[in-house]
């Protein structure tokens, strides 16, 4: 998805895209609806142009509490900087500077949407998860396995533990 920043001539112009996910590489990573960009791209009297906005979408994920699947949605700011004079001294954490006057704006939408996937990945703050014995989802329905057990590589901090509390 390339766009030549030079065939905006407007001084603001309105930017609204939807592709599939795999046009950018998504598919893999569990997106399953059309990617949306909203944005505006600025001209500036001194040859700069900023695209700035939104890009957006449907994510399937897997919990990692009780390994059920569930969806969500990913929303991040995209804010791309072109400078012809490349005088961009420091930005904000959030921009990427691109020096071509033809930009593959997929590319950084995709590290945009990366970078906003949740490092864990949970259907709910209340998920139980599976128990640790027996793998049963606690989240719908209850085991009888033994609650106080113990690894027994930890077996003897847990007597070194009693003996303290004597």
């Amino acid at each position: 998805m390339e766009i030549e920043l030079s065939s905006f001539k407007e001084k603001i112009t309105k930017l609204e895209r939807n592709f599939e996910p795999k046009t950018i590489g998504l598919e893999e990573e569990g997106f399953v609806d059309l990617i949306e960009l909203q944005a505006r791209v600025i001209k500036e009297e001194t040859g700069r142009i900023w695209l700035e906005g939104e890009v957006s979408g449907r994510v399937k994920f897997q919990c990692d509490r009780c390994l059920e699947e569930y969806s969500g949605s990913i929303s991040k700011t995209v804010r791309l900087l072109y400078d012809p004079k490349e005088e961009v001294n420091q930005l904000e954490d959030d921009t990427f500077v691109i020096s071509s006057e033809t930009l593959d704006l997929g590319k950084y939408l995709r590290d945009s949407l990366i970078l906003g996937l949740p490092s864990k990945n949970v259907c709910s703050p209340e998920c139980k998860g599976l128990c640790a014995q027996c793998g049963i989802n606690l989240n719908i329905e209850a085991c009888d396995c033994e609650k106080d057990h113990i690894d027994p590589r930890l077996e003897k901090l847990k007597k070194i533990k009693d003996k303290m509390e004597e």
